[in-house]
């Protein structure tokens, strides 16, 4: 391993994934030898190499990613042997409206250095709240890092080319109809989902009302899938048909035609048959490239272009800037060429900004506005251009002890403007919206960050979930009611939203709830009076009640947005704990940090 550079990356969304990838095309540029996986993947070899780059996200409430689970568990345990031979380099991405903001990170730069590594460089938080995104800080720590690696290995600049580094390879006209049954599993996960079909989709708020909440049920029956409350259901969702369509009129790609899609591990940067730099054609793989490894299910079911379009391939997600890096390196128009130049030039990034991310242009929206340049891509070529569609999670709305062979979700679905003439959708809450009885929509559980439910039968529980915040405490409650187990002195719900006749969802099921003495429900209505109420402000009203709670040693459970409601909830918290206890700001401030250590204060919010 002397020499070679390795890049694990720690990803949830596929975003520290896409600049693991941006890193080997400027390494491998640069005539330094090197290989990318998750960390994961690159168990048991990467415990004993020289160099390792890490690039790693922060899922949930300060979680490590799943593909970096079996790494993070090596190197968290007592008996990890010392690791003085190891140089690094850690990169942490994240969002600082988060309270554990790139936790995961921190902690594995902290835990490498007492292991006895050396760091190559200090650690590099990117944060997606700065007015430039994690760019801020990519392109210079990439910087820093080509200069320290470069010394290092004694290599010097030589722009052998940037080669395509997606590990799929594409066999065009295979004569086969892909795998279109996955079977039932022990297990179900985002290799072997479960294919649901979709039993209802109904919307729940006013047909008037500008905002779409459906309540999806999905069949189960059969699949031996169990989950708790406050459990996640994760959905892969497909792309529209119209952007589909869209991309083959811009391309000179062939919808019907039969391909198969492989994928093999990562060539390490050097040609293995000499030992020679890499000196790839732009526009094909590395010569030599590794083993077969396990294809994800999405491709073996696809059998034609079209399938790989709609099911795996991200084209309407907000391109990444190594989206328009590569079609520069492509762009065989010169104008064409000198605009993506422009967009990726050092000290542009706000014209950018002002193109790209701020209107929240959509990849295929961009593909349209370098028709010269998309008209000539290759289906390998979009591999490595394009993210695959990650799956999206949504906290279980029901109880399988009430509901036991269906599965629940309260989705809001999101549909915005900006200064683009058409609206930005989400991709699965809008594909979820539009399906109808009997469609298929692959799943799998994962479990939530909510331990509420351990807690002793006779410790009160307050839920604060506003919109489909509800969605966890529904699921807990109706699990509750179907062992009658419930009680309105110990269930508190506070629930919120703008308008009591337009989105109380799931408002005759909670009602008829608290007319029967089994749960304690709280509501506003932010917009049916004059003055704004949240739900804060009505725990603010009930100060006296929540400290006698806390007192007894109450759970507080917040789902919902991400945004400002859970701190401003905390903030609430406090001020309670400080009128009520008679206590200075700091007592306060200091008593509501041991309720978040000890789990008597838990999260779940999603941006």
């Amino acid at each position: 391993m002397e020499g070679i550079v390795t890049i694990g990356y720690g990803s949830q969304t596929g975003t520290s994934e896409d600049v693991a990838r941006r890193l080997r095309r400027r390494l491998t540029s640069n005539g330094i030898p090197c290989r990318v996986g998750s960390l994961d993947d690159l168990l048991p070899t990467i415990t004993s190499a020289n160099l390792v780059v890490f690039i790693c996200s922060t899922t949930g409430q300060g979680d490590h990613p799943d593909n970096m689970a079996r790494y993070w568990l090596f190197l968290m345990r007592k008996a990890t042997p010392h690791q003085s031979q190891l140089r690094y380099s850690v990169l942490g991405l994240g969002d600082s409206s988060y309270s554990r903001y790139n936790f995961v990170a921190k902690k594995l730069h902290r835990r490498l250095e007492t292991l006895g590594a050396e760091p190559l460089l200090p650690l590099v938080l990117g944060d997606d709240q700065h007015d430039h995104g994690i760019e801020a800080v990519v392109r210079p720590w990439m910087d820093s890092l080509v200069t320290a690696l470069t010394d290092i290995l004694g290599v010097s600049s030589r722009g052998v080319g940037v080669p395509l580094t997606s590990p799929y390879r594409v066999e065009f006209n295979p004569g086969h109809g892909g795998d279109k049954e996955l079977g039932l599993a022990d297990v179900y996960n985002q290799k072997h989902p479960y294919l649901a079909a979709l039993l209802s989709n109904v919307r729940l708020t006013d047909p008037n009302h500008w905002q779409d909440v459906r309540l999806i049920r999905l069949d189960i029956s059969g699949s031996d899938m169990g989950f708790e409350p406050g459990d996640v259901l994760a959905v892969q969702p497909n792309n529209s048909d119209e952007f589909v369509d869209t991309l083959f009129r811009i391309t000179k790609l062939s919808a019907e035609e039969t391909v198969s899609v492989t994928v093999v591990s990562e060539a390490i940067g050097v040609d293995s048959r000499n030992g020679d730099a890499i000196n790839p054609d732009t526009r094909h793989h590395p010569p030599s490239p590794g083993p077969p490894s396990e294809t994800p299910w999405v491709l073996r079911q696809c059998s034609t272009v079209r399938d790989i379009i709609q099911k795996f391939l991200d084209i309407t997600a907000v391109p990444r800037f190594s989206f328009f890096e590569l079609l520069a390196l492509w762009a065989t128009d010169p104008r064409e060429r000198e605009r993506l130049e422009e967009l990726t030039s050092t000290g542009a990034y706000d014209d950018l900004l002002t193109y790209c991310y701020r209107p929240r242009r959509r990849t295929i929206e961009c593909l349209q506005d370098f028709p010269k340049t998309s008209s000539e891509l290759t289906l390998e070529q979009l591999f490595d251009l394009l993210p695959c569609i990650q799956p999206r999670s949504f906290s279980i709305a029901s109880s399988l002890a009430m509901h036991p062979d269906e599965v629940q979700l309260l989705v809001a679905v999101v549909r915005y403007r900006t200064n683009m003439a058409a609206p930005r959708l989400g991709l699965c809450s809008h594909w979820l919206s539009g399906l109808g009885p009997g469609s298929i929509v692959p799943v799998w559980v994962r479990h939530g960050t909510f331990t509420f439910m351990a807690r002793p039968p006779t410790t009160p529980l307050v839920m604060v979930g506003p919109g489909t915040g509800l969605a966890p405490f529904r699921s807990y409650i109706q699990s509750l009611v179907a062992r009658k187990q419930a009680n309105c002195d110990l269930l508190r719900l506070y629930f919120g939203n703008r308008k009591e006749t337009c989105d109380f969802i799931c408002g005759d099921e909670l009602s008829s709830y608290a007319a029967d003495k089994l749960l304690s429900l709280t509501c506003c209505w932010s917009r049916d009076q004059a003055r704004v109420c949240y739900v804060w402000h009505k725990l603010q009203e009930d100060s006296t009640s929540l400290w006698e709670a806390i007192n007894r040693r109450c759970v507080i459970a917040i789902a919902g947005s991400a945004k400002q409601m859970p701190a401003d909830v905390i903030a609430t918290i406090k001020t309670i704990i400080q009128k009520e206890g008679q206590m200075d700001q700091k007592t306060a401030n200091k008593m509501v940090e041991r309720m978040e250590i000890s789990g008597q204060i838990q999260m779940e919010t999603w941006s």
